[in-house]
């Protein structure tokens, strides 16, 4: 159909009519229902073909906000190998968005008794549609927020539920949307009996939560950034990370609580009770505002709840920490206890390890991808990952970690996570991706290579390739990826699994022996061939 066919111009000359129409007789409208009919009408127009004609000239304007929104954005990955530093530096942009939301924030929270209740008074006498433009947008970003929140809520229950029925310790997946309902209904029971002065209290006090725990635990997760338009890469504390993205969350949503209830919030009446209904009819934004408030809450908690949880591993699972406390309550240990230990924490591993790669087998049909990598050293790695960008929402994936099987705090303890660490830190081996197809009984080889190399050189010889050749039906290979030069492993007969581009890390990839021609590695002049046993 031609943009400029009769039915094109029916369309657009009926929506100019009616816009026409509802600026002279809006002017007389007191009622938001009202305000929401002539919204529908205005979709109804919109929603039809021929109102393309109008439509086309703003494609061209949205497409350069668009770019110039994209052109800010960030790309990131994760320093897992800890080399040669990279130079400092912090995105621009989300300072700029950061101090904004909160500027935004504490001007609503200052002005609030002008939002919404004076917006009629002073918008309409001017111009209908312009009040009708804004409040729309009010009420949309309130129902995409309760909706968003919503689903976050629903989506940490299905982790948790994941998890725990992993472990045949909570009730069982089949519960799971009884749960959700029972979750949704709770929160709006409280919608209906709490205010939202009360709500925006607890945001308060969940960003303090964040803000001061992010930091608790050590530094330790490094993450490069570069921007998209092609930028040099920076690096910067990856606890910042953790805590703007909940605390940009939580400005949103207040920010956007005080658009909706400014007036409920800042009258001088019992905090307990919002306000006179004179002042706030009850209406779609009144309505809105109380969904968003409550569920806002149980959506922030979501994040906060991963803050905790981020600063939590890092305080207990962090290997430096760790390493203090072996040393100060095992001083007096003797070659041999040393030597026991580190046996009971290879039982372990290879034993833990069997559970975690059980699942993987269970899970790989139904999962794109070559492979999964093992990142045990590292605190902040939640669990074993696909190298797959595809997810699967079912009964065994969690949503927000995407990982393979139980959690790595749940699965291994402290001390066997830290000879892990203390081993893969002298083989100088950042990551471990296992193909499909590979069993484990193939990996565990693997594994008692990489034991026996760092007994043998003391800890103080990096694995090669050459260390693992002979092992029946796998051929490893080891690879830098780094952000210098193309990250590919160099191997045709061999997939390439699908790291993040702007990541650094030293990886032994254990694949299905192809029968390819191994390519050697060169045997370093020095080397320390006298076996000794490892220490702290």
């Amino acid at each position: 159909m031609s943009q400029y066919s009769p039915t094109a111009w029916f369309s657009s000359g009926g929506l100019i009519l009616t816009l026409v129409a509802l600026e002279v007789i809006g002017r007389g409208f007191t009622s938001e229902f009202m305000d929401g009919a002539a919204l529908l009408l205005i979709t109804g127009w919109l929603t039809r073909p021929g109102c393309r004609m109008l439509l086309g000239p703003l494609r061209p304007l949205a497409a350069t906000g668009w770019r110039t929104v994209r052109s800010w954005g960030v790309e990131l990955g994760i320093d897992f190998s800890g080399k040669t530093p990279i130079e400092r530096g912090f995105p621009r942009p989300w300072l700029a968005v950061l101090g904004l939301t909160g500027a935004m924030a504490i001007t609503l929270a200052t002005l609030s008794t002008l939002v919404p209740i004076n917006l009629r008074a002073t918008l309409v006498p001017i111009s209908y549609l312009a009040y009708l433009a804004l409040i729309g947008l009010l009420w949309a970003a309130l129902a995409t927020g309760v909706l968003i929140h919503a689903l976050l809520g629903w989506a940490r229950l299905h982790d948790w539920m994941v998890v725990r029925n992993q472990r045949r310790l909570g009730p069982s997946m089949r519960h799971e949307w009884k749960l959700t309902w029972v979750l949704f209904g709770l929160t709006l029971q409280v919608a209906v009996l709490l205010p939202v002065k009360l709500a925006l209290l607890v945001q308060l006090a969940m960003l303090a939560t964040a803000s001061l725990t992010s930091f608790a635990c050590s530094s330790g997760l490094e993450v490069i950034w570069a921007f998209r338009t092609g930028s040099p890469p920076r690096s910067m504390d990856g606890r910042w990370v953790v805590l703007i993205q909940c605390a940009l969350a939580i400005l949103l949503s207040m920010a956007l609580i005080l658009v909706a209830h400014g007036g409920a919030v800042a009258a001088p009446m019992d905090w307990l009770a919002d306000t006179d209904p004179r002042r706030t009819p009850i209406g779609i934004t009144y309505i809105l505002g109380y969904l968003f408030a409550w569920f806002s809450v149980l959506g922030n908690l979501v994040f906060l709840n991963m803050t905790l949880r981020f600063a939590a591993q890092g305080l207990r699972f962090n290997p430096q920490r760790i390493q203090r406390r072996l040393q100060a309550a095992h001083q007096d240990w003797t070659a041999g206890q040393r030597r026991d230990f580190e046996i009971q924490c290879r039982r372990e591993l290879v034993r833990r390890l069997k559970t975690l790669f059980q699942h993987v087998a269970r899970q790989k049909a139904r999962r794109g991808g070559t492979g999964v990598v093992l990142a045990l050293q590292h605190w902040y790695v939640w669990g074993l990952f696909w190298d797959s960008d595809e997810h699967r929402i079912d009964d065994d994936n969690t949503i927000f970690e995407e990982i393979a099987g139980p959690p790595f705090h749940l699965a291994f303890s402290r001390e066997s996570r830290f000879h892990y660490w203390q081993m893969t830190q002298a083989l100088k081996i950042d990551l471990i991706y296992v193909e499909h197809g590979v069993n484990y009984r193939r990996l565990v080889g693997v594994f008692r290579t990489m034991f026996e190399v760092y007994d043998m050189f003391g800890g103080r010889q990096r694995a090669e390739e050459r260390h693992f050749t002979g092992l029946p039906k796998v051929r490893v290979i080891l690879h830098d990826h780094d952000i210098s030069f193309a990250p590919q492993h160099g191997r045709e007969a061999y997939p390439e699994p699908k790291y993040h581009e702007i990541s650094r890390a030293r990886i032994l990839h254990v694949f299905k022996d192809r029968g390819d021609e191994s390519v050697l590695d060169v045997v370093p002049e020095t080397g320390d061939w006298v076996p000794v046993a490892s220490s702290w």
